[in-house]
């Protein structure tokens, strides 16, 4: 399509974009990682222990 040169120049360009889009992300995630661990933790496990609590109250209101 573009010629054989152009397909070279297009293959570099797109392969340092990916390389460079790649750690640049693998930056930006290891910053945002903690904040998001901290935000998301509550949202995961609070509701497996509140489930876990109305279920230890009903079980112990029963038995």
């Amino acid at each position: 399509m573009f010629g054989f040169l152009g397909e070279i120049l297009i293959s570099t360009i797109s392969t340092s974009l990916s390389a460079s889009y790649y750690f640049i992300k693998k930056i930006y995630l290891k910053k945002i990682a903690k904040g998001l661990h901290n935000s998301i933790y509550p949202f995961i496990f609070a509701p497996r222990l509140r489930d876990n609590a109305s279920k230890r109250k009903e079980v112990w209101v029963s038995g």
